[in-house]
This record gives structure tokens, C-alpha cells and sequence, in this order.
């Protein structure tokens, strides 16, 4: 005896596609062995549209490439269209995997862009938003309310965005970003109006300012100052948009000393602000009080 929920994939040359579609989700389950000691699915000729298997616990073998390979927890399989798929599941194994079925005229650009291009069987590692993500796509196939294929192809680019970014992780192509560099980040758009002094923050969060300022640099690239200076100045460009007197800008991005403002403003954009507004803000039905 085995499970499998979801939406149930077609059969080889049932997909319909118009050849316009830029991605569209196909089909999408859960499987898992509970009595039956054996699954083995085998396709010689493949299918007409993509699949991933995402290994959430427990594992497989899957045939790529002419040859059998024991897949454990936290990869995903890649099976191209037209592409000899094979896979068995043991009871002994105890697996539980997730699959989809997708296609489209940007699936191979977007695996491409996504680092994907290469290879069939990816480490991506376990986590509760890749099982929220299939269970979402699971629910708006089963229950098709209107608009689901638009959310269902929203789900999926998520879920392959977040299996790429796993990846530039652990290969050392982008750097984990911790709790602590993570919460300072959510402070710094929420709080950009206020007063920011690093000693203080970190110390309030229970970290050494020494410690915070290395690891927020080396994760973000620039220090928690600056870092804060560039979210008040992007906040700034929309101000600007506003009828508010650039006096009022300043203030309401924590400066207090307008002429400080237009020097910062002036380093980041090359211009000061009143010159930013006259070339992208104003219009002559509405002009803008400086």
C-alpha cells in the first residue's frame, strides 16, 4: 500500500500546450510506501515536459544517465523533456517525496539562469518552505478556484528560487545570511527613521558590536551604517516623488540637518535632491514646494 495526493500527472503525450505558455505547472503530488514494499516507475521515452522529485526524507534510487544512483533526503532529481526516466522506491527506505511536472517556452532559460543547466541530481537541503510551497500548489490544483494557474506558476518560480538559492549557499556562490544579520536587516527597513548607533543595537540584542559589525559586513557586503544609509536614500527617491519640501524628507528619514541630507543624497544619486526631483519627479500639472 502506498499514498500519493495531488493533482495526478498526465500520461506521456497527454500534456497540452499551446506553445505559448512561458511556464505552466503541469501536475504536482506526495508519495509515500506504507505497506508495499516496492514502487518502480519506467518511462524509455520519457515525457513531454519537465519533472522535479524532491527528496523530502528517507531515499531512492533514481536512474540518470544510464546509471542507478541511491538519492537521499534533501535532493531533487531533474528529468528533462524526452529524457529515459526510471526511479524505486523501497518500503525499507521509508521515502516521502514531493514531484512536479512543468513546462514551457522559459523553463529551460529560467533552469539555466537558476544554475540547473547541468546535471540531473542537486543537493538543496530540507526545509519547511519547500513543503509549504508543494502543499500550496497541491491545494490550488485539487480545488482549482479562479486564477490557480497564475498562483500555481508563482509557487513554483518560488519554490525553484529557493532550491537555487540553497545551493549558491553550500557551493560558497552566496553567503548564508544568520538570524542576527537578518533581524538587523528587517530593523533597518522598518526603523530607518530613527536614530541608529551600533553599540547600542547590538548590545540590545544580547551581540558584542565587534561581532555584529563583522558578520553583518561580510554577509551584506557593506557595514550596518552604510547599509542603513542606502535604505534612507531609496526611501528618499520616493519622498521625493511627493509634494513634501525636501526639509520634510530629511526629517522624516532621520536627519535632522537638511543640508547633511542633500550631502548624503548627493554622494549616492550624483545629485542633490532638488536636482533628482526636477529631472524624475516633477510635472508641470503639480509642482512640487522646495
Amino acid at each position: 500500500m502506498y499514498t500519493q495526493t495531488g493533482w495526478m500527472c498526465p500520461e506521456p503525450g497527454q500534456v497540452r500546450l499551446n506553445g505559448k505558455e512561458k511556464m505552466t505547472l503541469v501536475s504536482c503530488g506526495r508519495f509515500r510506501l506504507l505497506r508495499r514494499q516496492m514502487a518502480e516507475t519506467v518511462r524509455p521515452d520519457g515525457r513531454q515536459d519537465w519533472q522535479i522529485i524532491y527528496v523530502r526524507s528517507g531515499a531512492g534510487d533514481y536512474w540518470t544517465d544510464g546509471e542507478c544512483r541511491h538519492v537521499t533526503e534533501g535532493h531533487i532529481i531533474l528529468y528533462r523533456p524526452g529524457e529515459p526516466q526510471r526511479y524505486r522506491n523501497e518500503l525499507a527506505d521509508q521515502p516521502d517525496i514531493y514531484w512536479v511536472h512543468f513546462a514551457g517556452t522559459e523553463v529551460d532559460s529560467e533552469l539555466e539562469r537558476l544554475g540547473f543547466s547541468q546535471g540531473h541530481i542537486f543537493y538543496v537541503g530540507s526545509s519547511r518552505e519547500y513543503d509549504c510551497l508543494f502543499e500550496q500548489i497541491i491545494a490550488e490544483l485539487q480545488v482549482k478556484q479562479c486564477h490557480f494557474q497564475e498562483l500555481t506558476e508563482a509557487y513554483l518560480r518560488q519554490l525553484l528560487s529557493l532550491f537555487a538559492r540553497h545551493r549558491a549557499v553550500q557551493t560558497g556562490a552566496a553567503v548564508r545570511r544568520t538570524a542576527e544579520v537578518e533581524a538587523a536587516v528587517r530593523w533597518f527597513h522598518q526603523n530607518f527613521s530613527q536614530p541608529f548607533c551600533v553599540s547600542e543595537y547590538a548590545k540590545s540584542c544580547g551581540m558584542s558590536p565587534r561581532w555584529f559589525t563583522q558578520q553583518f559586513t561580510r554577509q551584506m557586503g557593506v557595514s550596518p551604517q552604510q547599509y542603513l544609509t542606502g535604505v534612507r536614500m531609496e526611501k528618499a527617491c520616493e519622498l521625493l516623488a511627493l509634494p513634501e519640501p525636501v526639509s520634510g524628507v530629511s526629517e522624516l528619514l532621520g536627519y535632522q540637518n537638511p543640508l547633511y541630507f542633500s550631502r548624503v543624497f548627493r554622494k549616492h544619486m550624483g545629485m542633490c535632491p532638488t536636482e533628482y526631483r526636477k529631472k524624475y519627479c516633477s510635472s508641470p500639472e503639480q509642482p512640487f514646494v522646495v
